[in-house]
């Protein structure tokens, strides 16, 4: 029974080695904060933590016996490594394609749009990709060029709500924020006052350590398809500041709802 503990454990050391490393490069290159948590990091990572670092240890406590011969433990060992290798093969691929790409400015807040959600024709991505190697901040935070008159904007509108996720049409309309700031930022959020005191805290920390002044902030709602959180720019030019650790939803906006 020792010795079964003790491979079991070798295996779930080894195991945990491993899933933390590529916890680390998605956190790193592909989720960064806030992105791990609007975009369901951890919650794409459940069924193949499961596999890798519960089910795995636990069949080899179970096969590991003293009695068995070297061939026969080699051939179980290598069963159990090709389910967790393909259950961890599984769920990079998933994640590595459920990655946010970019944060699309859209009506009146931004929103995470995936990589397989933009099933473009090569010239599109092209575009997407120059804004993409371009941007200062990844993913880079994009606006949709808004309609030049109302009958494109009712089309846009329509194509919009007829739409599950990000509109693919909107693809070639995407360019930097600072572009079209000043049809952005009427619809900057409105901040009360005073916030309860753990909100006030989080703000107050903020502005402090970006030393700028909460009215020379420009905050909108940040949502995945998981959480919101809030981005802040420079309301003078549009110039990305941070993100704020705060849910949006409490909070509104002082321009009217209109799209672009």
């Amino acid at each position: 029974m020792l010795r079964r503990l003790k491979a079991a454990g070798v295996h779930l050391l080894i195991s945990l080695i491993i899933f933390s490393l590529i916890i680390g490069l998605f956190l790193h290159f592909f989720y960064p904060w806030p992105y791990y948590e609007i975009n369901g990091l951890f919650q794409g990572l459940r069924i193949t933590a499961g596999v890798d670092i519960i089910l795995g240890p636990l069949l080899t406590a179970l096969v590991f016996a003293a009695g068995k011969s070297r061939r026969a433990l080699r051939f179980d060992f290598s069963m159990i490594a090709l389910v967790q290798i393909g259950a961890l093969a599984y769920g990079i691929v998933t994640l590595y394609a459920q990655r946010p790409y970019i944060s699309a400015f859209l009506d009146r807040g931004f929103q995470t749009v995936r990589v397989s959600d933009l099933k473009l024709d090569p010239a599109l991505r092209a575009h997407i990709e120059q804004l993409h190697g371009q941007a200062a901040v990844q993913p880079p935070l994009l606006a949709v060029r808004p309609p030049k008159d109302g009958e494109e904007g009712a089309m846009m509108f329509i194509t919009e709500m007829t739409s599950s996720g990000f509109p693919a049409e909107f693809t070639s309309r995407l360019e930097p924020v600072t572009a079209h700031w000043a049809q952005i930022v009427p619809a900057a959020l409105a901040l009360p006052a005073k916030l309860p005191a753990d909100r006030q805290s989080i703000v107050d920390e903020f502005v402090k350590a970006h030393q700028i002044a909460l009215p020379d902030l420009a905050l909108f709602p940040l949502k995945g398809p998981f959480e919101e959180r809030m981005v802040a720019f420079t309301r003078k030019d549009g110039q990305f500041v941070g993100y704020l650790n705060l849910e949006p939803g409490n909070y509104g906006s002082a321009a009217p709802r209109k799209h672009g």
